[in-house]
């Protein structure tokens, strides 16, 4: 196997400490067997008694996020990978979970010039996408809940 230790033509956004403790924790939503993952929160939303505006605003975040997934990357490789083939390439073939065929993949993307940085900065597109998605997911949570105590007190 090569060396996977990227070399950037161009200045890093994130080091590597950082874009590691953002994978751990994103782990948790997009792995449906967490309990906090995106798939769970969907069921949890489509099986509580709130206000139907708070289930279709979850739903309407959800698809957009998996659509945004399902696109191509713009990067051309071999592969044409969508967002999501990159986001977990990059998570099980580098940091988490180490499966050898994601490795053989990224090993792959670094033999053509210029793809993997063009993988990377796509890589740390999708990743700004999660953190923006669980960002307005979260203030979602919130505004259900707000509603939810608020309802179960008059009651």
């Amino acid at each position: 196997t090569g060396n996977l230790d990227y070399r950037y033509s161009r200045d890093r956004i994130h080091d590597e400490e950082q874009i590691m403790a953002f994978v751990l924790m994103l782990r948790q939503f997009i792995q449906d067997k967490d309990r906090t993952s995106i798939k769970r929160m969907a069921n949890l939303y489509e099986d509580m008694l709130i206000n139907e505006d708070y289930k279709i605003e979850f739903r309407n975040l959800r698809k957009r996020f998996n659509d945004y997934l399902d696109s191509l990357a713009i990067v051309t490789t071999a592969d044409d990978p969508t967002m999501e083939q990159i986001l977990r390439t990059m998570i099980y073939g580098k940091y988490a979970h180490m499966e050898d065929a994601k490795r053989e993949v990224l090993e792959r993307w670094q033999e053509y010039e210029g793809d993997l940085d063009m993988i990377v900065g796509e890589f740390e597109t999708v990743l700004f996408r999660c953190a923006d998605t669980i960002s307005s997911m979260k203030q979602l949570n919130e505004q259900v809940l707000k509603q939810y105590y608020s309802s179960s007190r008059s009651a």
